[in-house]
């Protein structure tokens, strides 16, 4: 069936939609979107203004804008993706590019080729387009060492099966044995080890700034925005230990997110009481062991005093009977010589 056949019933109901009351701004998301307003735009509400966004520039056709509209794009930069994944992993020697065959995703793999053609004599790159996810999985599970995977786009893959949202790379993350990079931070939801990528959120913030002004007055054709442009690189910190990559090899600027905080960021005022604790203890069991030994050092000091006291009573106690026994055997002495005086002195007295 003919594109115009399948779609122009699609273009009558959005018609019909809004008979009655045509909408003050449409909003074209992504670029099949865009691909199918500019297609129509002439049916479409051509008065109207309309915002592009949630697209990569290369995806508007700019010569085909008309007065009453204006592009919030972002501009890809694969190169750079790629060199970044040198950088955190100097040794790598094959990078499977992962990407699907739908039509957008055919775009893009021709972009990719042209795009990364200069590394080719650096490293080997390995095509996933013409896989299907299955046979995707089972190679990417035995990868040789020093491989990485760029993670594109898997809306359609190649035996025409349709995959949702980031269930596929969340099936990828678990089956390979490479680490995964991207150009998106819309997939750095723990599966990817990130990378220089664009960030949703100030895109939609450029966006809603363009719309705010389209819808304050001013008309969409003077509403210039340039596009939006890799930010400065993030890493998944789980994604690295599990594939042991080292801060030291992350590009100037980067950040690291998830880390895990180390056991003194997360226990800080718990270690701070437990250790308090332990000194509190510590000084408490030193006061009481240099008491200790000063009752110690006291006893034996009163010990020797003791000893001391003794030795002089025994001291004392021996003078004293020294003294005693000199005056016993003293005493005899002079009762015996009072006596012989005694007798002297009668025999003289006796005499004629």
């Amino acid at each position: 069936m003919d594109d115009d056949e399948a779609l122009a019933p699609f273009v009558d109901y959005l018609l019909a939609l809004h008979a009655k009351k045509a909408p003050d701004l449409i909003v074209a998301l992504g670029a099949p979107a865009a691909e199918f307003v500019q297609r129509y735009r002439a049916r479409l509400f051509p008065k109207t203004p309309m915002l592009f966004t949630a697209v990569e520039a290369r995806r508007v056709q700019y010569d085909k804008l008309t007065e009453n509209d204006t592009v919030a794009a972002a501009a890809h930069d694969f190169p750079a993706a790629i060199e970044t994944i040198l950088q955190v992993l100097p040794g790598t020697k094959v990078i499977a590019v992962v990407n699907g065959a739908s039509p957008n995703e055919v775009f893009w793999q021709g972009v990719l080729e042209r795009e990364l053609a200069p590394f080719s004599g650096r490293v080997e790159l390995r095509w996933y387009n013409r896989l299907s996810f299955e046979n995707i999985l089972r190679d990417a599970a035995s990868l040789p060492p020093h491989s990485a995977i760029f993670w594109h786009l898997m809306s359609v893959d190649a035996a025409g099966v349709t995959h949702e949202g980031n269930t596929a790379l969340h099936r990828l993350s678990s089956a390979a044995n490479a680490s995964i990079f991207s150009y998106l931070d819309g997939f750095f939801d723990g599966s990817i080890v990130g990378g220089s990528m664009h960030s949703v959120e100030e895109g939609m913030a450029v966006a809603a700034a363009a719309a705010i002004r389209i819808l304050n007055g001013e008309k969409a054709g003077d509403v210039k925005v340039p596009p939006t442009h890799f930010k400065l690189p993030r890493f998944d910190w789980r994604q690295m230990q599990r594939f042991g990559i080292s801060d030291s090899n992350l590009p100037p600027g980067s950040t690291v997110y998830f880390r895990e905080p180390t056991v003194w960021q997360r226990y800080s005022w718990q270690i701070v009481l437990i250790i308090a604790v332990i000194l509190m203890q510590t000084g408490l069991i030193f006061l009481l062991l240099h008491a200790h030994r000063q009752r110690r050092l006291a006893e034996v000091q009163s010990r020797q005093r003791m000893a001391e006291l003794a030795h002089l009573n025994r001291f004392s106690t021996a003078g004293e009977l020294t003294a005693s026994i000199a005056h016993e055997i003293n005493k005899p002495l002079v009762v015996y010589s009072d006596q012989r005086r005694n007798r002297t002195g009668n025999s003289e007295i006796s005499e004629p």
